[in-house]
């Protein structure tokens, strides 16, 4: 039972979700006039958002699997990673591109460069080491809120609360799996939040 509860945390947590759990924050948060973007601009932000960093990915991955080219949808073996690492990035650059080309503010979509960031640590230390991938999209989820709070004074604790409550669970469901070890889990949350946090702080220096 509890393994059956951490597979539901672990795949309602995937990180393939969390570009469109930010998004969505960012454009329910009061940050440079959100509001008075049209619902239906923000409607199609959220939806290339969910394409591009969600089901694209898993599109391919589905098909790297039915290829032969990955042993596992799930990606147990570090061997399995490389490629969909790759082809996430790919799509998260096009994600930054598109937004960028907008004209929305950069800090709607500044995120993207902080998972992009993560993604390139994932796919060097994946050669010799089983770094958490759900942990470093969580990690990166607490380092956007967290850098917003910084960046622009706000408050919102209740953001950060929830993505470290969340985590926690992430966490918990990865261990409980026996997916990760919990050096990897914790190394996964911190590696994600600290690159998270410098991407949003940069523009201060």
């Amino acid at each position: 039972m509890e393994k059956r509860i951490a597979s539901g945390i672990s795949i309602i947590l995937h990180p393939f979700f969390i570009p469109s759990f930010v998004m969505l924050a960012l454009l329910n948060l009061n940050v440079f006039m959100a509001f008075v973007i049209p619902l239906s601009i923000r409607l199609w932000i959220q939806g290339m958002i969910f394409v591009l960093t969600f089901a694209m990915p898993t599109v391919m991955i589905f098909f790297l699997h039915r290829a032969k080219i990955i042993s596992s949808f799930y990606m147990e073996n570090r061997s399995d990673r490389f490629y969909p690492l790759i082809m996430t990035g790919v799509f998260w650059g096009m994600a930054y591109y598109l937004l960028s080309r907008t004209g929305l503010p950069v800090l709607y979509y500044e995120f993207l460069l902080g998972g992009l960031a993560a993604i390139i640590v994932a796919t060097v230390v994946n050669h010799f080491w089983k770094i958490s991938i759900h942990m470093l999209g969580m990690g990166g989820l607490t380092g956007v809120f967290l850098g917003m709070s910084f960046r622009l004074g706000m408050d919102i604790f209740p953001l950060i609360a929830a993505s470290i409550l969340f985590s926690g669970l992430a966490g918990y469901s990865r261990i409980k799996l026996n997916s990760h070890s919990p050096s990897q889990v914790y190394t996964g949350y911190g590696v994600g939040a600290f690159l998270m946090v410098i991407v949003y702080l940069l523009p201060l220096i």
